[in-house]
């Protein structure tokens, strides 16, 4: 999530919004039953400044944005729980 593709989002009064892209979601088009688009957006609306915030812990060390082998497409073999030995 880099700074430039964080967008501020107005359509609530009252509310401060930020919204950036989830990745290339052409895959999408059939599940959502429209084959023929050529172009799809889906996105993450958050409340301004959480993206900087991410940014702030990934810099800290906090979060790694890099790929983890416990996560994989198929699921982790273990629950968040066992993972941060809470049990």
């Amino acid at each position: 999530m880099s700074e430039q593709n964080v967008h501020k989002v107005n359509f609530l009064p009252g509310f401060s919004f930020e919204g950036f892209a989830n990745r290339d979601s052409i895959l999408y088009k059939t599940l959502y039953g429209i084959p023929e688009a050529h172009t799809i957006l889906r996105g993450t609306l958050r409340y301004t400044g959480f993206a900087d915030t991410m940014r702030g812990l990934i810099k800290l060390g906090l979060i790694d944005p890099n790929p983890h082998p416990a996560l994989h497409p198929k699921g982790p073999e273990i629950t968040w729980v066992r993972s941060l030995n809470l049990l």
